[in-house]
């Protein structure tokens, strides 16, 4: 599927959110981190949102589920419509999060696809899900930089001219992941392929610092 930016259709019941060169990249990465915006905002169908955004209006099926649950995994979804998925603003209309309970013996899976009629777009998908392959969680409260900066942090790092030297490059192709690690903590994992061509970027979700920049 190739992505383009979706009409937003309103409709009268909206949802309220809850508040191959190798290299490694050097320097301050471009864009500022900001903590993820939590104030009150208006969802109408077919909008695509941020994962911060996403993970708002899941926020209160996480924390019915556990509490002080953390992050195992968030990435985007494919929208059950078909359009609004991801962009490289990053933006989806549907986004998916895997979360630990405080002790980690328990996972669950909670998305969100706003394609879908309002009774229906925040759920609770499947509980006790099996752990996604990461060696550490993210806190959500460490989590400053949203899937949006990251994108643009990445595009000031070399993703722009790799995009100008891809043109039939799919954004909808994009791995696009909040995870962690025990040594960097919460990060965004980010890559980008057409044909036998990829670049991957590792960012901060923290601070927006630039761990990893790699075209192969």
């Amino acid at each position: 599927m190739r992505i383009s930016v979706s009409t937003v259709v309103a409709f009268g019941l909206g949802l309220a959110l809850v508040a191959c060169s190798g290299s490694r990249a050097t320097g301050a990465p471009t864009g500022q981190a900001q903590p993820p915006a939590g104030q009150a905002a208006t969802v109408q169908q077919g909008d695509r949102l941020t994962a911060h955004e996403a993970y708002q209006l899941l926020l209160p099926k996480i924390k019915e589920w556990q509490a002080k649950a953390t992050i195992a995994l968030g990435e985007p979804d494919e929208p059950s419509s078909g359009e609004g998925g991801l962009g490289l603003d990053g933006r989806s209309a549907a986004w998916r999060f895997v979360c630990a309970s405080p002790d980690e013996q328990a996972y669950a899976l909670f998305e969100i696809d706003t394609t879908k009629e309002a009774k229906s777009q925040v759920r609770v998908a499947k509980t006790n899900v099996r752990r996604p392959a990461v060696d550490a969680l993210v806190d959500p409260a460490s989590w400053k930089v949203d899937s949006s900066q990251a994108l643009e942090i990445a595009q000031g790092n070399g993703l722009k001219e790799w995009l100008a030297e891809h043109p039939a490059y799919v954004a909808a192709d994009t791995v696009l992941e909040l995870r962690a690690s025990a040594e960097e903590g919460a990060y965004w994992r980010i890559t980008a392929h057409e044909g036998t061509d990829t670049i991957d970027f590792r960012i901060s979700a923290t601070d927006g610092k630039v761990y990893f920049a790699r075209s192969h």
